[in-house]
């Protein structure tokens, strides 16, 4: 029975694939309890100076965002 949970674990990342793409491209959030957040966040276009002088306008554009949940700093935290 390798072959079938093999199979079921590429459909589960392909579900969750494509809800990740549903929802950043709607502008929702997708929350994972003890895990965390995706959002997004829309960031201004700007202008920006590159070393040798030049000025490039960079687009207003979305950019992901993850807000881990508490659970998951607990875990990760080994400072004590």
């Amino acid at each position: 029975m390798p072959e079938f949970s093999a199979a079921i674990t590429v459909w589960d990342r392909i579900a969750l694939r494509r809800r990740c793409l549903e929802a950043f491209g709607g502008l929702i959030a997708i929350h994972l309890i003890g895990f965390g957040t995706f959002t997004t966040k829309t960031l201004s276009a700007r202008t920006v100076r590159l070393p040798d002088g030049r000025s490039l306008v960079l687009p207003a554009r979305t950019r992901p965002v993850f807000r881990p949940s508490k659970r998951l700093c607990a875990m990760v935290d080994h400072r004590g």
